[in-house]
């Protein structure tokens, strides 16, 4: 159960809880051989679509000690969700000691030899510990209120030292998608990179899988 680990080895010195666009930078740590640019396996010879889109993609992200389990859901109204658990296990195994869930709207843009363009926009953010001692941790880093198994509510304040901007600071992510024989190549993030057109991702190194 949740007590078979601690919230402060899952989210120690407070970095470790990461926001969905944190969970993306885990590209170094994944990237070894695993994780391929559009051009590389071929993934621009069908463009993406909302078709191809539509459904849940996923990814555990392992860093050794520990390890984050990534879900995203693209809908066909053009909606989206995504889901980040965090273990202090490697390979997403054991009890999560918080999940954190986003969800918003997306547009697909223009496409390039790179991969497609595609623009999150946030409507909600919420983190929701799984236990009393990471509702403790987590309340000593950010200025909302947490407690175990109740979801709390960061859309509009953020928290700085999740890596989770305000919404204000950040309404919309600029990433780059592409993809592969069976996958979904994605650009990864971190703190406020790309919330600007201009800091949109060349590289789409995160590989989701079909889930």
């Amino acid at each position: 159960g949740g007590e078979a680990m601690s919230a402060g080895d899952d989210v120690a010195g407070g970095e470790a809880v990461s926001a969905g666009d944190e969970a993306m930078s885990a590209g170094d740590d994944v990237a070894g051989g695993e994780a391929m640019s559009a051009g590389e396996d071929n993934s621009m010879d069908e463009e993406v679509s909302l078709a191809y889109l539509e459904g849940s993609w996923s990814a555990c992200l392992d860093e050794g000690l520990r390890s984050q389990q990534i879900l995203y859901t693209f809908f066909s109204d053009g909606m989206w969700t995504y889901r980040e658990r965090r273990y202090a296990e490697g390979s997403c195994l054991g009890m999560h000691s918080m999940t954190l869930i986003e969800e918003g709207t997306f547009i697909l843009g223009d496409v390039t030899a790179t991969g497609r363009w595609a623009d999150f926009t946030l409507t909600l953010r919420t983190v929701t510990p799984s236990s009393a001692s990471a509702a403790q941790l987590l309340n000593s880093l950010c200025s909302q209120s947490f407690s175990s198994e109740l979801a709390t509510d960061l859309t509009d304040q953020g928290c700085a030292r999740l890596d989770l901007p305000p919404r204000s600071d950040c309404p919309i992510r600029y990433h780059r998608i592409a993809r592969g024989e069976t996958d979904l190549l994605m650009s990864q993030s971190q703190g406020e990179e790309n919330c600007q057109v201009s800091g949109r991702p060349e590289e789409t190194l995160l590989r989701l899988l079909r889930d």
